[in-house]
């Protein structure tokens, strides 16, 4: 009996200790995403690169009238994820213009060539946290 409890403490432990670093993975994913999506939007005046806004469950449709981009990964290291999921958006008109090639800055988009390129991203993410 006390080897099975000690498995199941020892189970309990490396769920525990596996969450957390989900928690951190997912937290380290969306601000390389959030990082590349302000990295590749187009500028003109900069204030679509400064309107990628942080949703924590839901989809944050405010705008700004500024000009500097916000440092969102304060704000999404902040989030208990806890199956929550973070909705990094822009809302301003123009955007979906913007994502469908518009821009001569970003004629392929910029969410759709950002997706592309995440998987390395979260492989490297799992190795350094050493969940792969």
């Amino acid at each position: 009996m006390a080897n099975n409890n000690q498995f199941r403490n020892s189970f309990a432990k490396r769920i525990d200790k596996s969450k957390g670093k989900f928690d951190l993975f997912f937290k380290k994913f969306v601000v390389e995403v959030d990082t590349r999506l302000v990295s590749k939007s187009p500028v003109d005046t900069g204030r679509f690169k400064a309107n990628w806004m942080v949703g924590n469950g839901v989809v944050n449709s405010a705008t700004t009238q500024s000009l500097s981009p916000a440092n969102n990964s304060q704000e999404i290291n902040s989030i208990k994820v806890n199956g929550q999921i973070i909705y990094l958006s822009n809302s301003l008109p123009y955007a979906g213009e913007l994502e469908r090639g518009s821009s001569k800055q970003a004629p392929q988009g910029i969410a759709r060539l950002t997706i592309i390129e995440m998987q390395p991203v979260a492989n490297k993410i799992g190795a350094e946290l050493r969940l792969l």
